[in-house]
């Protein structure tokens, strides 16, 4: 798995949850037709891309989004999760199929 960015990408299906201290939740899997998801917070996030089509679980020792940043990944079509945790403080997470 790598991050991947592509300009001008055209959004499709966007999935937002509240994230949680101390509990990890995931998103939906990804479209039969995605390979690039967006993905933004609104506080430091730990979070897990799942490639195998198993429930994504983040932990301490998954990749930190920090507050405010977009970042965009590489994902398997139709089977890729996001499974995500606050660090310290709950907020939001966006997850927008490219």
């Amino acid at each position: 798995m790598g991050i991947f960015r592509q300009e001008g990408s055209t959004p499709g299906v966007n999935q937002t949850f509240t994230t949680a201290t101390g509990s990890s939740s995931f998103s939906n899997a990804v479209g039969l037709s995605t390979a690039v998801i967006r993905v933004a917070v609104t506080s430091d996030t730990y979070c897990n891309i799942s490639q195998t089509g198993g429930n994504a679980v983040a932990t301490a020792n998954s990749m930190i989004v920090p507050t405010g940043q977009v970042e965009r990944f590489a994902v398997l079509p139709g089977q890729s999760q996001v499974g995500f945790m606050a660090v310290t403080t709950a907020g939001k997470i966006s997850i927008t199929e490219l």
